[in-house]
């Protein structure tokens, strides 16, 4: 007797197709929700979403396309790592959402008549076109901040005569690209500066190139001592309510920075008044309006830039 051939089932295989549906719908999902910011920065985040959707989408195809028959089961190790893969690549993809700027931020980004702004894949910089001074503040965005959030902050700065570039760092993150102050005019003092952990992306490219004549911590805390750069103009400026970079980690700095740094303390600040990008999560509560914070954060900055 001839045994009956079993019908394929042309269901899809969820196995395949959960696991790639998710691995679509999450880096939709980040685009969606955090398009301007994501348009804004590295084009490497813009990437990787892509190269998850796209692997989503063979995911899909192979679900579609598996003609498993019936009582045939895909090996358990197979689910187990389909799982693991959606779970590992779609939390990767929506952690790495950047904070976005607000729209006095986006404002700021505009040409103006003492100030010119120009966007390219991997910095925003902030021309003055009155009075140009001979030094230049390279900055670091905060982890995970869309670049554009310290236009706002920075404008006066760069009204006041100094060029300012805002780096926009791979994937969020300062460290992927530190030495970025590399390549500008030999002939300019070099200051570079950041916001928490761009601020210590700073304080690193500060230790090792000694052609950098200044450092601007804002919020932020040196990774390793540098307090041997004695020819270093630095200045530290922090919120006494910061909930992020308290103000008793700011004292236990002051060894690791040059004898000669700065501290300045703005009463009520707290880290995310140092930027445009709304709330922070474990922030404190300000006591002094963004505003305030930020005319004092920009008056101490001059001061530094205005020492060179």
């Amino acid at each position: 007797m001839q045994l009956a051939t079993p019908e394929p089932n042309v269901a899809a295989d969820w196995w395949w197709f959960g696991p790639g549906l998710v691995l679509v719908l999450v880096p939709v999902a980040a685009f969606v929700t955090r398009w301007g910011a994501v348009r804004a920065s590295h084009p490497a985040y813009g990437i990787l979403l892509g190269v998850i959707a796209a692997l989503g989408l063979l995911l899909i195809w192979r679900g579609i396309g598996r003609t498993a028959r019936r009582g045939i089961r895909s090996r358990l190790v197979t689910r187990i790592a389909l799982i693991v893969l959606a779970v590992s690549l779609g939390g990767l993809a929506w952690s790495l959402r950047p904070l976005g700027a607000t729209e006095t931020a986006v404002t700021a980004m505009a040409d103006g008549p003492r100030v010119t702004v120009t966007q390219t894949r991997t910095r925003i910089s902030l021309v003055p076109t009155q009075n140009p001074q001979p030094t230049e503040l390279i900055f670091y965005p905060g982890g995970l901040v869309d670049p554009r959030a310290y236009a706002n902050i920075l404008r006066p700065i760069a009204e006041a005569g100094y060029p300012v570039t805002i780096v926009k760092p791979p994937l969020g993150f300062a460290f992927l690209a530190q030495g970025s102050e590399s390549g500008f005019a030999a002939s300019q003092a070099t200051v570079v500066g950041g916001h928490s952990l761009g601020g210590v992306a700073a304080a690193i490219d500060a230790d090792d190139d000694a052609g950098i004549d200044g450092l601007v911590l804002w919020a932020a805390l040196p990774a390793e001592s540098i307090a041997d750069r004695t020819d270093l103009a630095a200045i530290s400026i922090y919120g006494s309510e910061d909930g992020l970079v308290t103000p008793s980690e700011i004292a236990a700095s002051m060894a690791d920075l040059p004898p000669s740094t700065m501290f300045v303390e703005v009463t009520g600040a707290v880290h995310s008044q140092f930027g445009d990008y709304g709330d922070q999560r474990g922030d404190g509560a300000p006591t002094i309006s963004r505003d305030e914070a930020q005319a004092q954060i920009v008056a101490a900055t001059l001061e530094l830039l205005d020492s060179l």
